[in-house]
């Protein structure tokens, strides 16, 4: 197949991978990480949180989680599912060195 202009504006696709959409294991996980403490929201993140207390299974018997105005819970349900293992802290910076560094203790 050829490529076209559009192709060669578009940046690499190197390195990415597939999503995972095990959404029933993602939902899971998400929330297990939520109530463990080792996933925070920050309270700033207020359509996050609009979005979340939304979030619910259909009340017709099937369980499946009505998928409306669910954004931000998919995108979290991505990140943790396919993106969380990718992720690095940022690391801290050195402090600066001790002017005293290397000094001998010359008092008496």
């Amino acid at each position: 197949m050829a490529r076209g202009r559009d192709d060669e504006k578009r940046p690499s696709a190197q390195g990415l991978q597939p999503a995972v959409n095990a959404v029933e294991a993602g939902i899971t996980e998400v929330w297990n990480l939520l109530v463990s403490g080792q996933l925070k929201v920050m309270a700033s993140l207020t359509n996050w949180f609009r979005e979340f207390r939304k979030y619910h299974r259909d009340d017709k018997g099937s369980g499946k989680i009505v998928k409306r105005d669910d954004h931000l819970m998919d995108a979290t349900r991505y990140l943790i599912v396919s993106g969380r293992l990718l992720m690095r802290p940022v690391p801290k910076p050195s402090p600066p060195p001790s002017p005293m560094r290397g000094c001998r203790d010359v008092g008496g």
